[in-house]
């Protein structure tokens, strides 16, 4: 569905960064849209930690000078929605 079909059927309008009215709109979509947002979310989740977990593992062997490593995996960043075809998609980041 196109962004300008979406606004269409919420009203004809989207300002700023509230998104709240076009999430409303698909939490009441099919089962078969709910199934297909969780998996792309899913699967947009596992890439980000594989992207993370590769560059961990290519710096591996940087240390500092107490023998310990620079770059490591601390915690995660806020959680945030990114707007896709599906819908709004909450993924939570690796920090870095």
């Amino acid at each position: 569905m196109k962004q300008t079909q979406i606004f269409n059927r919420i009203g004809g309008y989207a300002h700023g960064k509230d998104y709240t009215r076009i999430t409303v709109l698909y939490r009441s979509g099919t089962l078969l849209e709910q199934i297909a947002r969780e998996g792309a979310r899913q699967l947009l989740q596992l890439a980000l930690e594989n992207e993370v977990n590769e560059y961990l593992e290519a710096h591996k062997d940087l240390k500092d000078e107490q023998g310990r490593r620079v770059v490591v995996k601390n915690g995660y960043h806020p959680q945030r929605d990114l707007i896709s075809g599906l819908g709004p998609l909450t993924i939570q980041q690796s920090r870095v």
